[in-house]
């Protein structure tokens, strides 16, 4: 189940634009012709970044006139759609972008002005010089590995009745032809893209031509006789670009790094992790991490759960924070406990040698949390969550943090520097104490939500405050 995230706070009701909380980017426009239906709808897909998807929502003024303001992690194409018309913009963070359209043509009829104008100008003729499929039903996919490449039905025709020869010629030319016309237009356009966009495109042309060519090989090695030296660019590629909002990029180190596993000859029987691994050997920066990231949430999904916890551990302590959401909400999905059950009773004794147990607190909404402080993504979500304590202190809600620290003194000394609230205790033998061991709590940071009558309850299905707060009122009101 995708993780979803609805910005309300982006439904505009009665003013051109409002900014939302955090966000950097603006996209406002009008459309003629809207006929009955007055919403626009906005999609900026993160799923690679934190495995969430995030739809804003405009309504369409009596002007024709919307906004959107949104936030943006990285450069990378998001989806605008009216009724059952949708189409295709090229953001950044900091961009504004102005749209003029109409409802009966919709992306046709896009003319854009605003600081991201000329951007998005170029991408329209981009693509029409050089389509590419947009509707993912209409797609021919070849498993190889644990990879699945998706092909266009144009792309797919040529790779299976051209020889090798000829289909990678032809896509040599698509190549150049693309780069060629980039840089004539630069050359009579000076200083009208962005350099963030140059390397958009310039990403797009190489991995889309990289993918495809490790496609056919792998997909018809066998077939036409493909020699192993034909992967030899694999070994030399350059996958060090930072351009990682762009999708063919993600899709060819999915693919390399999938087919270079393949090619070793000791495997685990657990792909995922020999596929983090490899990437740990043999990628740098952002795309090694990303690579990591999706093979950790991969592997839960697919519910290798005791083999891939120690490698969501090393990730969570020695990877950079950027893709840290998207592993722990896949790990908490793989640990979600069966709605409606009875959570196990605990008996604790607080940081101020008080007994509590969880019978004693029924009556009251419940968020337990095991922790620890040498567990950096465990106090950063303390951090985040002492606000939310703050608003929700005289609610029916009790926060329960219990520590995995070996050490008394800077277990105490953490909770008094960040001035954590709510109930403290001590599990020093952590996952191997009788209370993880009753809540199957094999890694850290891990959450419950546990409802007034004492059963474990839903949590919510993305990572931000705001949404654990909805879902923290509605079970404290039933």
């Amino acid at each position: 189940m995708q993780s979803l995230k609805n910005h309300i706070l982006c439904f505009f009701l009665f003013v051109p634009f409002i900014l939302c909380a955090q966000a950097n980017t603006l996209i406002r426009g009008n459309i003629t012709q809207y006929g009955a239906s007055k919403i626009i709808e906005l999609n900026v897909n993160h799923k690679y970044l934190d495995g969430e998807l995030d739809e804003y929502f405009s309504n369409i003024l009596e002007d024709g006139s919307f906004a959107f303001a949104i936030d943006l992690e990285f450069p990378q194409l998001v989806s605008i759609k009216h009724g059952q018309s949708k189409g295709y913009i090229y953001l950044e963070p900091g961009d504004t972008l102005h749209i003029h359209t109409d409802g009966l043509n919709f992306q046709k009829a896009f003319v854009f002005s605003d600081k991201s104008g000329s951007n998005n100008r170029y991408l329209v003729d981009y693509y029409k010089r050089f389509p590419a499929e947009s509707n993912p039903f209409k797609m021919v996919q070849y498993q190889q590995g644990i990879h699945w490449y998706d092909i266009s039905p144009e792309m797919d025709s040529k790779m299976r009745n051209l020889e090798t020869r000829d289909f990678l010629k032809a896509l040599e030319s698509r190549k150049e032809s693309a780069l060629k016309h980039l840089i004539e237009y630069q050359q009579l356009n000076a200083n009208a893209l962005s350099s963030n966009f140059i390397s958009f495109i310039e990403t797009e042309i190489i991995y889309d031509w990289a993918y495809h060519v490790l496609a056919h090989g792998h997909i018809y090695k066998k077939i036409k006789n493909i020699e192993q030296d034909y992967f030899n660019f694999l070994n030399t590629f350059d996958a060090k670009s930072d351009q990682i909002g762009n999708y063919s990029y993600r899709k060819f180190l999915l693919a390399m790094t999938d087919k270079l596993y393949l090619e070793q000859h000791n495997k685990e029987i657990n792909p995922y992790n020999g596929q983090y691994k490899l990437a740990e050997e043999r990628l740098l920066g952002i795309a090694k991490n990303f690579i990591k990231s999706e093979m950790i949430s991969k592997g839960f999904a697919k519910k290798y759960l005791d083999e891939t916890i120690p490698i969501y551990q090393e990730f969570l302590q020695t990877s950079e924070s950027l893709f840290e959401e998207k592993v722990t909400l896949a790990f908490e999905k793989s640990m979600q406990n069966a709605i409606g059950t009875m959570a196990s009773n605990f008996v604790i004794t607080n940081k101020d040698q008080k007994t509590i147990s969880l019978n004693s607190l029924k009556g009251k909404t419940i968020y337990l949390n095991f922790w620890a402080s040498w567990c950096s993504p465990c106090v950063r979500k303390m951090v985040q969550l002492k606000k939310l304590e703050e608003t929700l202190k005289n609610s029916n809600i009790e926060f329960v943090h219990i520590s995995f620290d070996k050490d008394v003194n800077t277990w105490e000394q953490t909770i008094r520097t960040y001035n954590f609230e709510g109930i403290h205790a001590l599990a020093i033998e952590g996952i191997h104490s009788e209370l993880a061991k009753a809540y199957n709590v094999k890694a850290i940071p891990q959450y419950f939500l546990i409802n007034r009558d004492g059963q474990f309850a839903a949590k919510p299905t993305s990572n931000t405050i705001e949404e654990l707060k909805i879902t923290l009122n509605n079970l404290s009101q039933f």
